[in-house]
């Protein structure tokens, strides 16, 4: 009744498989570079190029056998990898539960295994840097503080309902939900024209949508 797909129902398999894999990277992009963040993003059936997907999953497998060539020297890269890949694995789309191709919420946990790498190799790796203590404090401290900043202005895409859904049509192409939800809140605030625009957009991706046609209506 929310919207979402029970099981393996939905979308075809094969499809779901091929979003998985490029979620995966894109999730890894995320944490290293939280730009273009949102409430919801769309499914784009049209758009996964094959060069994304073959990309993604050359990647992956990259990256998996760097960290079991590397298992006996860093054994922490290992660890990690396996905890983000393995946690991610049920939230990844094979088995949808909800519309969206990507959530964010999803990268909490996974990323732990992320930070467990990246904290043992930096260790390993300053090992012999002399004043490394100072150096690494001074480091934290500057992401820290960049976090901070990036933080507090994204926090001003969640004021309020039409920040948000503002947020997720500027960032994103194709998003009838977002294009929906936004022109219902222009339409509850009597600006009608900028309301219908978008609530237009939102029956042109998906005619049968319930919520657009009654803002319409």
């Amino acid at each position: 009744s929310a919207g979402g797909w029970p099981s393996l129902a939905g979308p075809p398999l094969g499809f779901r498989i091929s979003t998985a894999i490029v979620a995966h990277v894109n999730y890894f992009r995320m944490v290293l570079w939280p730009v273009g963040l949102c409430v919801f993003y769309p499914h784009r059936r049209g758009d996964l190029s094959a060069v994304l997907l073959y990309g993604s999953g050359a990647l992956l497998i990259a990256i998996s056998v760097v960290v079991l060539l590397l298992i006996r020297r860093c054994p922490y890269l290992a660890v990690g990898w396996a905890g983000y890949v393995g946690v991610m694995f049920p939230m990844n789309g094979i088995i949808q539960a909800g519309s969206h191709a990507m959530v964010d919420r999803h990268t909490y946990l996974p990323i732990i295994g992320l930070f467990i790498a990246l904290t043992w190799a930096v260790a390993d790796l300053t090992r012999k840097i002399p004043g490394r203590t100072l150096i690494l404090s001074a480091a934290a401290g500057a992401m820290i503080s960049a976090l901070a900043v990036c933080t507090w202005y994204q926090t001003r895409h969640w004021k309020d309902t039409r920040a948000l859904w503002q947020r997720a049509v500027d960032v994103t192409e194709d998003n009838a939900l977002a294009l929906g939800a936004l022109g219902s809140v222009l339409v509850s605030q009597n600006e009608l024209d900028d309301g219908v625009r978008y609530l237009k957009q939102a029956l042109r991706l998906n005619p049968g949508d319930v919520g657009s046609n009654y803002q319409m209506g």
